[in-house]
Parts: structure tokens; C-alpha cells; sequence
């Protein structure tokens, strides 16, 4: 059965390649430019996994998975945030999304179609 990645996203030079990576892999990829787009798309539609920018304007990602975790929708699939902060930055951001059940992942690391693959795989609990 082919996963349905929502694919949150401001920089559209970020959203090409990562859309056309996880299609590659056989991923079913849907789209958002911002939290309340996606926020639209996770209630009408069936999501396995949620990856989503942090820093965006208007709602950013963390908010974005607030809110939806607020709405007490049934199910929240499993969120992978993604950020281009390093450091400090990146630590601080890291104890937000582990408190929201989610993961934190610098994005050049998902540029490295191996790399990206095996957390989502991780992700969803798939065998290797």
C-alpha cells in the first residue's frame, strides 16, 4: 500500500526537490505552502506521515501540530519537523518537537535521498 507524506513547505525551491525525491521513492506526496493549508488537508485526508517545515510565516509548523493535537482529531499521524537552525537553536527547537511526539531533522540531511528514505521508513515503523 503506497503512504501519503504531507509535505508542509514555504521555500519552493525545498518543496520541488523533496516532492520530487519522495515520489521517486513511490511516495504518494500532497503539498502545503503553510500551517493552515495543511491544517485543511490533514482533516480531509488520509495522511501516514506529516513533514513539515518549523520556521514558515503565518502559522509555522509547531503551531500548525498544536493546533491539530487541540482539535482532538482521532488520529495525528507521526510528524518529522524540519529546520535549517544548527546549534543552540536546533536544541531548543529539538525539545519543542520531542515535546509534541515529533522528530527534528536538519534539512540537508533530507536531501540525501538514503537518508531522507530511512527516516521515513524509521518513522512509520517499516522493515528495512
Amino acid at each position: 500500500m503506497v503512504k501519503t507524506i504531507l509535505l508542509v513547505e514555504d521555500d519552493p525551491g525545498t518543496m520541488q526537490i523533496l516532492t520530487h525525491l519522495l515520489k521517486r521513492e513511490g511516495y504518494n506526496v500532497m503539498t502545503a505552502w503553510n500551517g493552515q493549508k495543511a491544517r485543511d488537508i490533514v482533516l480531509r485526508s488520509e495522511i501516514d506521515l506529516i513533514l513539515t517545515d518549523i520556521m514558515m510565516p503565518s502559522i509555522d509548523g509547531l503551531e500548525f501540530i498544536q493546533r491539530l493535537k487541540e482539535m482532538e482529531k482521532d488520529k495525528i499521524p507521526p510528524v518529522v519537523f524540519m529546520t535549517a537552525m544548527s546549534g543552540a537553536e536546533f536544541e531548543r527547537l529539538n525539545i519543542q518537537a520531542t515535546s509534541l511526539g515529533a522528530v527534528l531533522v536538519n534539512k540537508i540531511k533530507l536531501m540525501d535521498l538514503g537518508a531522507l528514505n530511512k527516516l521515513i521508513r524509521e518513522t512509520l515503523g517499516l522493515s528495512s
